[in-house]
């Protein structure tokens, strides 16, 4: 079970503010749920919130309406996805971490991941929350906050390093970018276009996330450019295989010939 942090912003967005107490409950029931684990996939079935709850049928209906309306949270047969950033829900972390990540995710149903793939594509990824509140999540997992223990005052003060928001969204990569990367890796332009596409896909079918999207680009780029090498040079391993093996068969006949003239 993972710890849950709620950003409190979410009670200062207008379409929750005015929403029925009993969706309300719900969301909160389902962003600290236990089975919410390191993934914004979860498995919790209607039989499972309406027990649990206390909330009726209809209400459960309701508010599965309302959060697919705003694009929040996605329901399917029995499968819940969660598309915003007021609460905590998707876990970054070390090798460990992302390991065991990744085999939940491949735990997970590939037609319910389709479909989630399919109502993301609707909203255009992730729904923000409230505007013109920071974020307090983009920070968790990455070390970017340092907590400086002032003993004269008696006080934490968190002191945030700097740097802009560039390359925060897919959006802020440009031409100029894909140019800059082709030529560092010494590859085609159109080559790390496809590499973005196939990047574009993964990000939304999976609900992933990067701080900076540029540097994941260039790692997509670069292990790419890894594996089509590899790839040549077991091709060039097996022709010249191919080659030495042809010539023991020759070497080998040439030694049975004289051998049968001898005889």
């Amino acid at each position: 079970m993972k710890t849950r942090i709620v950003n409190p912003t979410v009670w200062l967005n207008e379409d929750f503010a005015k929403a029925p107490l009993a969706v309300k409950l719900l969301f909160c029931y389902l962003v600290n749920n236990p089975q919410l684990g390191l993934t914004r996939y979860a498995y919790i079935p209607d039989r499972q919130i309406l027990f649990d709850t206390g909330i009726s049928k209809r209400d459960l209906e309701a508010g599965k309406r309302f959060f697919t309306s705003i694009g929040w949270i996605f329901f399917k047969d029995g499968w819940v996805y969660h598309n915003h950033d007021f609460a905590y829900v998707d876990y970054f972390g070390r090798d460990r971490v992302m390991a065991a990540k990744e085999e939940e995710l491949e735990s997970i149903p590939t037609y319910i991941k389709q479909h989630f793939a399919e109502q993301l594509e609707k909203f255009k990824g992730l729904v923000r929350g409230y505007e013109g509140v920071s974020n307090p999540f983009k920070t968790i997992n990455h070390k970017s906050e340092i907590i400086n223990h002032n003993t004269n005052k008696g006080e934490k003060e968190i002191v945030k390093r700097k740097g802009g928001k560039k390359y925060s969204s897919l959006k802020d990569l440009t031409e100029k970018d894909f140019l800059e990367i082709a030529e560092k890796y010494d590859v085609s332009v159109k080559f790390v276009r496809v590499i973005f596409d196939r990047m574009e896909n993964w990000i939304y079918a999976k609900g992933r996330r990067y701080k900076n999207y540029k540097r994941a680009l260039m790692n997509w780029v670069s292990s790419s450019k890894e594996r089509l090498l590899e790839g040549e040079m077991d091709l060039e391993e097996r022709k010249r295989a191919v080659k030495k093996l042809a010539e023991i068969k020759e070497q080998l006949g040439s030694i049975l010939a004289r051998k049968k003239n001898v005889n």
